[in-house]
Formats: structure tokens, C-alpha cells, sequence
């Protein structure tokens, strides 16, 4: 299935998640070659991010208590001596970087500094897209000794079906959005890295003395003296590209001059000093022995954060490039902010610390209306499901202040993207999600929201809009009666028309599970659903009757939305493998 999300500057990134038999055909192959697969990622000292090992089900010591959720699916199902999953991000550790701006950071990166005078910043177009699937038995064997043995059974042959099964077999191009796209992607580029070092040694020779390379997926950093290198290293990269029909961005590579401090750095640097200001304030008001109740104690921070909206409106940086990690950085100290509010004790030092905390919201709010997008929508979730918790336990009139504030400021930003055309995306469907979910009732009857789920309502059939809209409308069944028998009669005709299609088509797959699984469908719908898939596939002859008993069993597992919202919080606070390029 494949879906869009916002990126940069209004562009649009294609993921997509493969069907449910070709996961299950992927994580065969991590059970089977593994080891394979880390000796594979291991032939090239370019590289900055590959598998490296297999991922402990132990960890070194015990976890802290606060940290371990009990209220999701995941525990709940747990027996006793079984290892939990939940809160591993991925089958294998990754070694060197997990994020690019790491190694820009890092003293690795300075040592090269110190080494070389310039800098090439290179990448390949639309790597993902283009790789030929056959090309990983290139990497792994040669494109001779392959040919030879076209048919035999081997590893490399094993993970190129399996792409191509992810992805309608197709050889050309793979899915993005898995880890395993990376871990492919990185085998043959491992090898191209090798035969870019042979051809720099036997046509240019140079020594590790002339040049390095470091390569971030499929980022490319070059350090050379001069020009002239940069640009006969440039060349033979292209040539070793092309023997795998991939090709360098040209139009978006660049030289610099050391010291090699980009623009995002220096961005970074300035923001992290305000943001760390505003923290230390937080958190040296929460270890005083009272806070000061003047109002401008929440004034000077205030000030604060519009000194970095200042800072934030670069000409030479994209504000994209900086927004997930200054969202990350606020997450704490909104965290420390409402804690102080839950200390407090007097109406007067509660006033304030609620207005240093919605001055906070004031700016974690602005930077997801400049950079909405689903890792924004990921800390705001992560931020406002804080203060839900937070402000449970503290039921003061400024608690509820502020939960108001928070419910307005969600609104607004529904009805933004409603009015920039968004409708139907990814990022609106979890906004709606978000506060739905945080507000209940009193979100969804809401005329903004109400617009924007009327304008779903009406377009294509799709997975995230079925969730989002069902979400929604279940926070107010009775309110929403009508609409829920009619979004429940559209999904189920359009399962019907791709019965066929279950155990290909993923869309048709998911909508089926979430069907099947919602509290709303009448029993006797989901069993002539089920009834109709399994004879589609000859298997109800195997089968006894379903019953009401078996439908209630198949529901508490066969759906991928938790439909009441209660294994949310343990969603956002399990460790989540990040994006490569997320800074």
C-alpha cells in the first residue's frame, strides 16, 4: 500500500507498508540470514549506518519502573518468561550513526576536518526508487558468476524475491518506508563503495592520505586538498553508480570550504542556546523551594522563545531541517513544566506555573503549524498525551486553563490544514486522531472538526481516513449514528468488490482487520464478511461454522487499530527507530 506524507517546502514523500504475508516473509529471512546479512553490511569502512549485530532480548540491567507501561495490548498478552518486543525498534543495532547530524557532530568528522581543506556533499537520485532488484547478487557474487548460475539457490537470490514480492514483483525500484529496504539498499551500495576505493587506488593513485569518503545511506561526504580530487573521485563514483543503474543528484551537490560548520549546524547551535536557557529556567524553578509568583518570571520566558522565532526564520536554512529536533528538545521541558504545576500548591504559584507552561505550548504549536508533518504530529502527540496524564492528577481551575488552551490551539491547527487542502493526508488524519483522543466528545462536535470529517467522509476510500473517521465518529456514536452506518456500508462494499484481492492488496487487507475487529460492526456483518473471504480461498470447507463465540475471539486480535485508544500512550512512549535523516 502505498501513501503519501509532507515533506520539505510542500513536497510529497511515497512510503509503503507491504502485505502482511510479505512481513511475514521478510522476517523469515531475518530469522534465516542474519549473520548474513551483518557479513554483507561489513565490507565497506565508508559506510556510516549499517547492521551490525542482532539486537539482545535481555536487557543489561532492569528497567526503570516509571518507564514500563502496562496498559497496552502488547504486555497485556504476554506470558510468563516470554520476551517483550514492544519496545525494540529494530531486529538489528546499527553501527556507526543512527542520524546524519550525529556524525556532523561528531569527533570523527572533526579529525577529518583537521585532515582536509574541502569538502564534496553528494547524494543518489531517488535511490530507493531506482534500484534493480537483481543488482543485490551483483553485490554479493558478481554480475558474471550470477548470470552463470541464474537459477541456483542462494541468499542474495532469496532477499531479491522477496523484495520483489513487497512490491507486485516488480525489479525495478523497491518499497521505502522498511528497515529491510535499507539493509538492501546498503549491501549493494556496500560493494559499489569497494569498487569506488579500487578504482581511486589502481586509476587515480591515491592513499587514504589524499581522500576520505563517508557515506550516510545514500548521502555522500567526500574530503580531499583540492578540487581536482573532489572531482576525478566524483567521476569514478558516477562510473561505479552506473554499473548498478544508479545515478548522483548532480544539481544538488556542493563544495565546502573548512572549517565545515553547514548552515543546519550553526542553526542548531543558536536554538540549542535559547532552548537550553529556557530549560535551566524550568527546571531551576522546579527545584526552588517556591516559585516566584510574578508574572514576569512566564513574561521572560516568553521572550525568550520569541528570540528563537527570530533565530528559526533563516534565509539559509530550511526550517524543516531543524523542527523534529527542537520538538524533541521541548518535550522535556514541557515535561519538567507540568510537573511544576502539579508541585505547586498555592492558587498564585499554580498561575504561574501554568502560564510558563502554555507559553511553551505557545511555541511547540508555532513550529508545528510552520513544519506539519507526521514526526511533528508524532511530538505533539507525545507532548499533548503528557499533559492529559499531568493534569489528571490536578484537578485546579489552571489545569483546566490550560487543557482549554491546548483543545483551541488543536482546533486552529485543524482548521489550517483543512483550509491548505490537506484533507485526506496522513498529517490531518492524526491530528483528528490526537484530539479525538485527548478531548473526546467535546472535539468532535466541534464545527471545525465536524467540517473537516464531513469533507473525509467524502473522499476516496482509504485506510488512514476509514481509521480516522471511525475513530472520531466512536468517541460519539450517537451523535454520529448516520455517519458511522454509512462509512460502515462504504468500507464493507468496497471489501466485498476486493474480496479477491485480500491476499494481495494491503489497503484491502487492513480495512478488513479493522472491519472485522470494530466494536460498532453488528456480529452478523463481520461473519458473512469472514464466511466470504474464507470461501473466496477455499477454506471454509476446513472450518466449522463461525460462531458468534469465534468472531468475539477473532476480533480481540485480528484488527491493527486499537479502537478505545487505551494502548496509545504505551505507542508514543515505546522507542521508535527514527527516520535516517531526522535531525
Amino acid at each position: 500500500m502505498n501513501y503519501d506524507v509532507l515533506k520539505e517546502r510542500g513536497k510529497n514523500l511515497t512510503l509503503s507498508i507491504p502485505h502482511p504475508i510479505a512481513q511475514l516473509r521478510m522476517a523469515r529471512l531475518f530469522d534465516d540470514y542474519a549473520e548474513t546479512m551483518i557479513s554483507a553490511c561489513d565490507k565497506s569502512e565508508f559506510s556510516l549506518r549499517r547492521p551490525a549485530e542482532i539486537v539482545s532480548l535481555f536487557a543489561n540491567k532492569p528497567l526503570d519502573q516509571s518507564e514500563i507501561y502496562r496498559d497496552g495490548l502488547p504486555h497485556d498478552l504476554l506470558e510468563d518468561g516470554l520476551p517483550d518486543f514492544s519496545r525494540m525498534t529494530s531486529f538489528f543495532r546499527l553501527r556507526r550513526y543512527n542520524l546524519l547530524a550525529k556524525f556532523m557532530d561528531s569527533d570523527e568528522f572533526i579529525e577529518l576536518e583537521k585532515r582536509f581543506s574541502r569538502l564534496l556533499f553528494l547524494d543518489i537520485s531517488k535511490c530507493f526508487y531506482n534500484i534493480y532488484t537483481h543488482s543485490v547478487s551483483w553485490a554479493v557474487k558478481g554480475k558474471a558468476l550470477t548470470k552463470q548460475n541464474i537459477r541456483s539457490f542462494s541468499f542474495e537470490s532469496m532477499f531479491d524475491e522477496t523484495m520483489q514480492f513487497s512490491n507486485y514483483k516488480e525489479t525495478n525500484g523497491i518499497i521505502v518506508g522498511p528497515e529491510i529496504s535499507r539493509i538492501f539498499a546498503e549491501i549493494i551500495l556496500q560493494q559499489v563503495d569497494r569498487d569506488v576505493k579500487d578504482a581511486i587506488s589502481q586509476e587515480l593513485e591515491l592513499t587514504t592520505a589524499d581522500y576520505a569518503i563517508r557515506r550516510y545511506v545514500d548521502d555522500y561526504s567526500i574530503f580531499a586538498h583540492s578540487d581536482q580530487t573532489l572531482e576525478a573521485i566524483q567521476n569514478i563514483l558516477v562510473k561505479s553508480l552506473g554499473a548498478y543503474k544508479l545515478y548522483l543528484n548532480i544539481e544538488k551537490s556542493r563544495i565546502s570550504n573548512r572549517p565545515f560548520v553547514t548552515p543546519i549546524t550553526r542553526m542548531k547551535h543558536a536554538v540549542a542556546s535559547v532552548v537550553d536557557d529556557v530549560g535551566g529556567l524550568v527546571r531551576s524553578y522546579l527545584e526552588a523551594a517556591e516559585l516566584p509568583c510574578e508574572r514576569s518570571v512566564s513574561d521572560h520566558i516568553r521572550e525568550k522563545l520569541r528570540n528563537c522565532r527570530i533565530i528559526l526564520h533563516s534565509p539559509d536554512v530550511g526550517f524543516h531541517n531543524v523542527s523534529g529536533w527542537f520538538l524533541w528538545k521541548f518535550r522535556r521541558i514541557i515535561r519538567d513544566g507540568l510537573r511544576l504545576l502539579n508541585r505547586s500548591r498555592s492558587d498564585d504559584e499554580k498561575d504561574c506555573a501554568s502560564r510558563i507552561t502554555a507559553s511553551l505550548f505557545e511555541m511547540v504549536f508555532y513550529v508545528v503549524s510552520l513544519d506539519f508533518r507526521v514526526r511533528s504530529g508524532f511530538n505533539l502527540a507525545v507532548i499533548v498525551n503528557e499533559l492529559r496524564r499531568a493534569t489528571a492528577i490536578d484537578e485546579s481551575e489552571q489545569s483546566d486553563w490550560l487543557n482549554s488552551y491546548v483543545f483551541e490551539e488543536l482546533l486552529k491547527l485543524t482548521d489550517s490544514a483543512v483550509g491548505r487542502g490537506l484533507v485526506g493526508s496522513l498529517e490531518l488524519s492524526n491530528l483528528l486522531l490526537l484530539g479525538a483522543h485527548a478531548f473526546g466528545k467535546r472535539f468532535v462536535r466541534s464545527s471545525i472538526v465536524r467540517l473537516a470529517l464531513s469533507r473525509l467522509a467524502h473522499h476516496k476510500t482509504a485506510y488512514f481516513d476509514y481509521v480516522a473517521l471511525k475513530f472520531c465518529y466512536l468517541k460519539d456514536s450517537e451523535f454520529f449514528a448516520v455517519e458511522l452506518h454509512a462509512l460502515n456500508a462504504k468500507v464493507r462494499n468496497f471489501i466485498h468488490d476486493n474480496i479477491d484481492n485480500l491476499r494481495v492488496d494491503t489497503e484491502t487487507y487492513l480495512l478488513f482487520c479493522d472491519y472485522v475487529s470494530s466494536p460498532d460492526v453488528a456480529v452478523s456483518s463481520k461473519i458473512r464478511l469472514v464466511n466470504e473471504a474464507l470461501s473466496m480461498h477455499r477454506m471454509s470447507a476446513h472450518l466449522p461454522p463461525i460462531s458468534d463465540h469465534v468472531i468475539a475471539q477473532l476480533t480481540r486480535f485480528i484488527g491493527f487499530t486499537d479502537w478505545t485508544g487505551a494502548r496509545l500512550h504505551h505507542t508514543l512512549a515505546r522507542r521508535q527507530l527514527r527516520a535516517s535523516r531526522e535531525y
